[in-house]
C-alpha cells in the first residue's frame, strides 16, 4: 500500500514476522538490564539498543531471531523498491529497538538525509487501540502532521528526510519498534 503524504510518499505492508512473540521476549530481557543507547535529545525511551547480526543472544529454538527479521525487512525493501520503480537492492544499515510506555516520546526528527535513500519501522508490539502511530510531518516547521493507520506486524518505509517522531496515546502497555535505515546494496563486478 502507498500512502501519500504531503511531498512524499510511505510504503505500507504487513511483514508477517513468525517470530514476534519471541522477539518481544529477547526485547524484554534486554528492557530488564536498562540499557539506553539511544540519542536522549530525541527520545527518552527506557530502551534504545541497538540490534546486530550474527549475535548468539537472539538464538530461539536454533534459528537467530533477528538475522530472520532482517532478511524479511529487506526482502519486503525490494517489493518497496520495484513499486517505486527505483531499481534499487536494498540492505539494511542499521536496526535498532525502542520501547515507549507512560511518558515516553520522541521528538521529531528526520534520519541523515544526505547519507541514506530511506528509512523504516516495524511495529513489533503495538495495540491500535492503545497506541498511536508514528507522526509524520509535512516538514521541519512541524504546521502540519498525518499518522497512518497503524496495526502490529506493519511496517513503514519512507525518505530519510521525512520529519517524524512520536507524542501520542500514554499507555502503560510497551509500544515496540524497530527502527532501521536502509541504503542501497553495493556491488562489485570482475571482469
Amino acid at each position: 500500500m502507498i500512502i501519500d503524504c504531503f511531498s512524499y510518499k510511505i510504503y505500507k505492508s504487513n511483514l508477517n514476522f513468525n517470530y514476534k512473540n519471541e522477539l518481544v521476549d529477547i526485547v524484554s530481557n534486554i528492557s530488564k538490564e536498562k540499557l539506553n543507547q539511544g540519542n536522549l535529545d530525541i527520545t527518552n525511551s527506557s530502551l534504545f539498543y541497538y540490534l546486530t547480526r550474527n549475535n548468539d543472544k537472539y538464538i530461539k529454538n536454533n534459528i537467530n531471531i533477528v538475522d530472520n527479521l532482517h532478511s524479511l525487512i529487506e526482502d519486503e525493501s525490494n517489493v518497496f523498491s520495484n513499486l517505486f520503480k527505483l531499481n534499487k537492492i536494498f540492505e539494511i544499515e542499521e536496526m535498532w529497538v525502542t520501547s515507549y510506555k507512560n511518558e515516553e516520546k520522541c521528538k521529531p526528527h528526520h534520519h541523515c538525509p544526505e547519507s541514506y535513500d530511506y528509512t523504516g519501522i516495524y511495529y513489533l508490539n503495538f495495540d491500535s487501540d492503545e497506541h498511536q502511530s508514528t507522526t509524520f510531518y509535512n516538514n521541519s516547521s512541524l504546521t502540519e502532521s498525518v499518522n497512518p493507520e497503524c496495526e502490529e506486524d506493519n511496517l513503514f518505509i519512507f525518505p530519510t528526510y521525512a520529519m517524524h517522531g512520536y507524542s501520542g496515546v500514554v499507555s502503560s502497555k510497551n509500544r515496540i519498534l524497530i527502527p532501521f535505515i536502509l541504503k542501497p546494496k553495493a556491488y562489485n563486478k570482475y571482469y
